[in-house]
């Protein structure tokens, strides 16, 4: 099928698909993907490379049949809509929150809204590098410290692992487009339209540059998961406010869609299915009760719940600690249990009690953790994902 869809060597410098999944001993690190390939099973390889041709056949509809790749990726209405929601949106960012907020949390709110300041001028900092002054309009594809683009390309073609552009995760953090929500939730608390009016702006202009699967954004199904959860809550704020045209509104409804179908056509399973594979749910889940009016969304819905529920007993083990043995993973994996407990709350859902049980071992654990005044602990790797940045820090 791949000498049929890229009749090129597969090793050839021309062809972007095989740099990106190299075979050990062709360049790059050959040690790393022989380690890759020993860990996973036979069902695993059958199950990427069958993503990996759907993959590519997405890429040559793209390239060479666009009006197959529209129908695919971009449903009109009668596909995209349930002729009869079984649910209204939720409403979970709103004026009232926002009061109570600024009424009981004075000093947070002060927070929240400075950030949302830096964020409205275009200042961004990510995981202690400098602080990174963006442009107008917003480039996606640029890495902020070295000034390179990532290329247009189908997101698996993409050999991020060893590119000279940069560290992947300077701008995939910047696609997790979690400023969003925050300008959104400061037009909540200040009532200032300025704010609103940038997250509409913001959120149109990355739907319209950012095709589904094309460039870095869309590497994998957990960044379009953790955005998938700041585009939601972006859309369910700002409702009603006047910021989007029926058009836009429209706009978004559709990348949630994208979203959710790109999220479980390329899920994070087997050997990957850790964080990120909650990540995906927990982003799937979001779209589902943000947007109930999506044909798909009660689907989505229910497998998020089951999914989400089983992973909650694998990931949180029967001590309490994360079974990535990581503490900062540990933490990530809490801050998305507790974001799809909110939103059931709001939606007026039940929470799972393999959920509910997970965070209670969690918190028994944490606690023989931390003491008064201590550090936090460093065992296993780190990094400094948030599933949301409401808070503003």
């Amino acid at each position: 099928m791949g000498t049929r869809l890229l009749p090129m060597h597969p090793t050839s410098s021309q062809n972007p698909w095989a740099r990106a999944i190299q075979p050990a001993g062709v360049g790059g690190r050959p040690l790393w993907y022989a380690r890759r390939l020993l860990a996973m099973s036979p069902g695993e390889v059958r199950a990427r490379s069958a993503r990996m041709a759907r993959h590519r056949l997405d890429d040559l509809a793209w390239r060479r049949a666009r009006g197959r790749w529209r129908r695919a990726w971009e449903p009109d209405d009668r596909q995209l809509l349930a002729p009869a929601p079984t649910a209204e949106p939720i409403g979970f960012l709103r004026r009232e929150r926002g009061e109570l907020v600024r009424t009981r949390a004075a000093g947070e709110a002060e927070q929240l809204v400075g950030a949302a300041e830096r964020a409205l001028s275009g200042r961004v900092r990510y995981f202690g590098y400098d602080e990174v002054q963006l442009g107008q309009p917003i480039d996606y594809s640029r890495d902020g410290l070295t000034g390179r683009r990532w290329p247009d390309r189908h997101a698996k073609a993409i050999d991020y692992r060893h590119a000279d552009v940069g560290d992947p995760k300077w701008v995939w953090e910047l696609n997790r487009l979690q400023h969003l929500p925050l300008l959104a939730e400061a037009w909540l608390l200040t009532a200032e339209r300025r704010f609103a009016d940038a997250a509409a702006r913001e959120l149109v202009a990355w739907i319209r540059a950012s095709a589904p699967g094309r460039g870095i954004a869309w590497s994998n199904g957990f960044e379009a998961g953790i955005r998938a959860i700041s585009l939601a809550l972006t859309l369910d704020a700002l409702r009603g406010s006047g910021a989007l045209s029926k058009e836009e509104e429209r706009l978004a409804l559709r990348s949630l869609w994208q979203h959710g179908r790109w999220i479980v056509r390329d899920p994070s399973t087997h050997s990957s299915a850790n964080n990120h594979l909650l990540g995906e749910l927990v982003g799937l889940l979001a779209l589902a009760l943000l947007a109930p009016e999506l044909h798909a969304s009660p689907g989505w819905e229910r497998h998020a719940l089951e999914q989400l529920s089983k992973e909650a007993e694998l990931q949180i083990l029967p001590d309490g600690l994360g079974a990535e043995l990581a503490f900062l993973y540990h933490a990530f994996v809490l801050d998305l249990l507790l974001v799809a407990v909110a939103l059931l709350d709001s939606a007026g859902r039940d929470v799972p009690e393999a959920i509910m049980g997970a965070l209670r071992r969690s918190a028994d654990a944490l606690s023989a953790q931390l003491g008064d005044g201590e550090p936090a602990p460093t065992y296993g790797d780190a990094d400094d994902g948030r599933a949301t940045l409401l808070d503003g820090r």
